[in-house]
């Protein structure tokens, strides 16, 4: 019987486990850093235009500059065709108009009413094709003289006062149309024909 030989064991080295790869820290998304990122925008403070005080009202000064030049100009106008014996020209209506819708605007209620006053005076002169008389004349020049001084008041950065009387005397002037007012000679011609006629009477009323 044949004897097998003896078992032979190799003592081998105890496998170590393999190293695991070390785990990969994944890359922040978008979202994560926009959740993480501090807010380091900053918001800039534009400057305040300068304003310009006049009375209780704040105004830019680039509105100031404007208005006070326009309304020199459309008072210019204003002055300038009030003295004319005739239908007011479009010119003058139009600068009344626009000096009462840029100080309504503005905020300058004095001039607004005045300058409306004015305006309904010559629309009612224009729409009976009449022309002024001597007192309406007066009146008109009375008007020029109180948006001038109001104008002159905004300059000094001043609020000026109402005319209420005035605006009132504009709005309640009446037209009449050259159609059936008398000229001027004639006028003048009536008003002599009375004395002419007592002059040439007897205290017993008959005539010399």
């Amino acid at each position: 019987m044949l004897e097998l030989p003896p078992e032979i064991t190799l003592d081998l080295p105890a496998e170590s486990a393999p190293e695991m790869p070390a785990a990969v820290e994944e890359a922040p998304t978008a979202d994560d850093v926009a959740i993480a990122a501090p807010m380091t925008a900053q918001v800039h403070a534009f400057p305040t235009p300068p304003q310009i005080l006049i009375g209780d009202i704040s105004i830019s000064q680039a509105l100031y500059s404007l208005y006070v030049s326009e309304a020199s100009d459309h008072l210019a106008t204003i002055q300038r065709e009030i003295g004319e014996v005739r239908i007011p020209p479009e010119n003058l209506v139009r600068a009344a108009h626009t000096l009462a819708g840029i100080s309504g605007t503005t905020g300058i209620k004095a001039v607004q009413q005045l300058a409306k006053a004015f305006e309904v005076a010559l629309e009612r002169l224009v729409r009976a094709e009449g022309a002024p008389t001597d007192e309406q004349r007066f009146t008109f020049a009375r008007t020029a003289g109180a948006l001038e001084g109001m104008l002159g008041a905004v300059t000094e950065r001043r609020m000026p006062p109402a005319e209420d009387d005035l605006a009132a005397t504009l709005e309640a002037m009446v037209a009449v149309p050259l159609s059936i007012a008398p000229p001027a000679q004639d006028m003048v011609a009536a008003a002599d024909e009375p004395a002419a006629g007592l002059a040439g009477a007897t205290d017993d009323g008959q005539a010399r």
